[in-house]
């Protein structure tokens, strides 16, 4: 329950400063400057805070080292939101600006369901391939693996389901693994070791979404190049037409 308190003030944290930062300062910003500039401001603060949050070693069980990155993130989405459509209708002509609108609002929705997506396969993936090469490589915990799966057969029946399903969760993934705890606390009072991979799935995670940020960041960099260096500012105001024009 703390873990879940903590999360939440971190999303308070970035949501809020969104919140704040979106309607005063981003909007005056768009009115007075190009919004292009605004928006590759907003892609730079975004990609600042990815890279900041993916230096944080995942070992910090506070939430306060990542107040700052979260401020400077939060930020840059505000900035992002608040110009990108401002960006997009000054770059159409009048009479396509609704249409351009409608694109950019579904395509930013797409983006927030597909990124976090495609992002959280990558980093799963290179997570469980961490582990399973430091199973292959280290034959004590490759063993106590072993021992680990076998263990329900040898289990209490009272006790053989709960067994049996942790086994299940340890193999389902990094997420599992990371999931059952290394111990357990037995009815004397005495602790024994039970998921010998609770410290490798542990250290995977926070190796492979360090790597998730690091993607993220690049990308918002990347985005802001690109939206500086090749968007014009300046709208053309000439209509757009499909008749064939006089011979």
């Amino acid at each position: 329950m703390e873990g879940r308190r903590w999360a939440s003030l971190a999303f308070i944290v970035f949501n809020g400063v969104s919140a704040l930062i979106q309607v005063p300062i981003a909007s005056r910003l768009i009115e007075r400057y190009d919004p292009k500039w605004v928006l590759g401001g907003g892609l730079l603060l975004l990609g600042a805070g990815d890279f900041w949050m993916a230096s944080i070693p995942i070992g910090h069980q506070s939430v306060t080292p990542l107040i700052a990155p979260l401020v400077v993130a939060g930020a840059g989405v505000a900035f992002v939101l608040s110009a990108v459509t401002a960006v997009v209708i000054n770059t159409v002509p009048h009479n396509l600006a609704g249409m351009a609108a409608g694109w950019t609002s579904l395509l930013r929705d797409f983006g927030f369901t597909l990124g976090p997506a495609v992002v959280g396969a990558i980093a799963l993936s290179r997570a469980a391939h961490e582990i399973s090469d430091k199973v292959a490589s280290d034959p004590a915990l490759g063993q106590a693996l072993d021992t680990f799966n076998a263990s329900a057969a040898t289990a209490p029946e009272a006790q053989r389901e709960t067994v049996e399903g942790a086994i299940a969760a340890v193999n389902s993934g990094p997420l599992g693994a990371n999931a059952v705890p290394g111990t357990v606390t037995l009815p004397d009072g005495s602790t024994v070791p039970f998921n010998p991979l609770k410290d490798t799935a542990f250290e995977a995670l926070g190796n492979a979404y360090s790597l998730g940020y690091l993607i993220v960041g690049l990308c918002a960099i990347a985005a802001a190049v690109v939206t500086v260096v090749l968007i014009k500012g300046d709208r053309p105001d000439a209509p757009v037409t499909t008749e064939p024009a006089d011979a």
